[in-house]
């Protein structure tokens, strides 16, 4: 997929219509790194397509990175900055707001998010195979079959 992304100085992280436990904290604003972690180009070139990437920004610690080197899909950039992204070092779970426990963390695979297996309704005690979306992103309806009203 394209990773033609606008160039963009602002953080990459907004804040979301309704943050988890893990998202209300009110910790002020920390200042975004203007360089990537892995390739250390700004966001007026990734030094590994050579072409200008907008950065995703920690809103835990500033650390910052192009999607292309953090491996994102586009649809994975489209929801991460909807809300206040965490990096790998600052992921804590959505629903206890914990960090401790962090090999039993789970990341949605279509907005990072990370939550633990043992906080899941229901929990879970092996990471699934392949894809795994988290609730905010299959909702409590999404692939279910929808109930024929009797007329």
């Amino acid at each position: 997929p394209s990773h033609d992304m606008s160039v963009s100085d602002s953080p990459a992280v907004e804040s979301p219509a309704r943050p988890s436990s893990a998202e209300t904290n009110s910790k002020p604003p920390v200042v975004p790194n203007n360089y990537c972690d892995f390739c250390l180009g700004g966001p007026d070139l990734n030094k590994k397509t050579k072409k200008p990437e907008r950065l995703i920004s920690c809103a835990e610690c500033g650390r910052s990175g192009h999607p292309l080197c953090l491996q994102f899909t586009d649809r994975l950039v489209a929801n991460v900055l909807k809300y206040r992204w965490q990096c790998i070092e600052c992921k804590s779970c959505g629903f206890c707001g914990n960090s401790d426990n962090d090999d039993q963390l789970l990341f949605c695979d279509d907005c990072d998010r990370g939550y633990h297996m043992f906080c899941l309704k229901p929990p879970i005690t092996s990471p699934p195979e392949g894809h795994w979306a988290c609730v905010k992103c299959s909702g409590p309806r999404r692939g279910r079959p929808r109930k024929k009203l009797s007329s």
